[in-house]
């Protein structure tokens, strides 16, 4: 029973400790980014980020670009693990999540970046600084195909205007109009 009270202490000690779990803002002006940041907090993350082709046509190229991104972010106290994936596309593990989003915002500072990625959000280097989803696009291309289409059906079928023939149905040997 001692030790129960004694862990749960301990625990109650973490979690009002400043910076422990999610900051409550009354003001009601919520940082989608910073919420994030708070929920990642002690947890690896990877940041995929792709480079501009012309700064990055082959491997060799990246792994110059990523150990001299990975020695800045360290001399800024934020230590990460790089990864190259192809000739443009490369990964920072960060260990501790809540710094992934300054990894992000170092990243989109480069010139020689095109796009950074962190869970599935996608920020493009030169963008409006607001995620857009993985796979986002395609659905509102989708979206915006079918909306024409229809639209495009609509309008055919008005050109096609022909009388229409009055509904009927057979009720026993009666053949019955319908309005």
């Amino acid at each position: 029973r001692e030790e129960m009270e004694e862990d749960e202490r301990e625990r109650q000690e973490e979690l009002n400790k400043p910076g422990a779990g999610f900051q409550f803002d009354p003001s009601g002006k919520i940082d989608p980014e910073k919420l994030m940041a708070q929920s990642k907090k002690g947890k690896p993350t990877m940041v995929f980020f792709n480079v501009l082709k012309e700064f990055s046509p082959r491997q060799k190229e990246l792994t110059v670009l990523t150990k001299k991104w990975s020695s800045l972010l360290l001399n800024g106290n934020v230590p990460v693990q790089n990864f190259p994936v192809s000739d443009n596309r490369a990964i920072f593990m960060v260990q501790d999540g809540s710094l992934s989003y300054e990894v992000k915002n170092f990243l989109l500072r480069q010139p020689e970046i095109e796009s950074v990625t962190i869970d599935q959000q996608i920020w493009h280097a030169g963008g409006d600084g607001k995620p857009s989803i993985v796979g986002q696009d395609e659905v509102l291309k989708k979206k915006q195909k079918t909306k024409k289409k229809s639209e495009e059906d609509n309008s055919s079928e008005e050109k096609k205007s022909v009388p229409k023939k009055e509904k009927s149905t057979h009720c026993g040997s009666a053949l019955i109009p319908l309005l």
